[in-house]
């Protein structure tokens, strides 16, 4: 079962225990206070998720006895030697796994479609689960990408640059986000979380209301260039240069 899933059902299955309790008169609390009696929970369960799923990505990185991507039951091809692998093998393997790093149980996810306004704003959004968003061939004068719970990747690899300033604007709540720009794009990032880690380029920052900024050494004199806004309540951000 998906981890997002099962916690999500416990936090309901607990939602309907309290209200039971208080009908059949176990115990009673207002409805005013039914805030502070789940706030515990929630962030028990969110706690639990974070730690979990931190353990299951590293696993995922050290394992290089698998091949690409969730496939755990199929072992990959072992070369000639006897070596499972090489370390030329192995960082072509991490770089081929970047752009999977937020696989769910069924596999690669499809790239989000967007919705766009007549004014020419693409906007990509979700409630609750991964999503991958390749704007490869959009134009990014202009996009809004919001998520509620899960991870977001982003490429932006093969996106298109206005004359000017472009913008993508990121917003989450509780999961990571990972940006990828091509090394080429003249950029200024600023990305902001309150709990979790924000690498951007050769920068980093943990812990609590972390805040940095980059800009690249070309991007002033850029005629097209590219504004990136990436906030998160819980979780990493990382925008790397690939």
């Amino acid at each position: 079962m998906n981890l997002r899933k099962a916690i999500l059902g416990i936090a309901l299955v607990l939602i309907g225990l309290l209200l039971l309790a208080r009908t059949t008169g176990l115990f009673w609390f207002s409805h005013d206070g039914i805030f502070s009696l789940l706030l515990p929970f929630l962030l028990i369960g969110v706690g639990i998720w974070l730690v979990i799923r931190k353990r299951q990505q590293a696993y995922d990185c050290c394992d290089i006895h698998f091949t690409v991507g969730t496939d755990h039951d199929r072992p990959a091809e072992t070369p000639p030697g006897g070596r499972t692998d090489d370390p030329a093998r192995f960082a072509e393997r991490q770089a081929s796994d970047a752009s999977t790093a937020f696989v769910g149980d069924a596999g690669p996810t499809v790239s989000q479609a967007p919705h766009v306004d007549p004014s020419g704003k693409i906007k990509y959004s979700k409630l609750l689960g991964d999503m991958v968003v390749d704007l490869n061939g959009r134009c990014l004068q202009n996009v809004e990408m919001s998520l509620g719970i899960g991870d977001l990747e982003i490429r932006l690899a093969g996106g298109e640059l206005s004359p000017g300033l472009n913008r993508v604007v990121i917003s989450g709540f509780i999961g990571d986000v990972r940006v990828f720009v091509p090394p080429d794009m003249p950029f200024f990032a600023c990305c902001s979380n309150f709990i979790g880690d924000v690498e951007l380029t050769d920068r980093r920052a943990s812990g609590f209301g972390n805040n940095i900024d980059f800009q690249t050494a070309d991007y002033a004199s850029a005629e097209r260039k590219l504004y990136i806004a990436a906030h998160n309540f819980i979780g990493d951000i990382k925008v790397h240069k690939v």
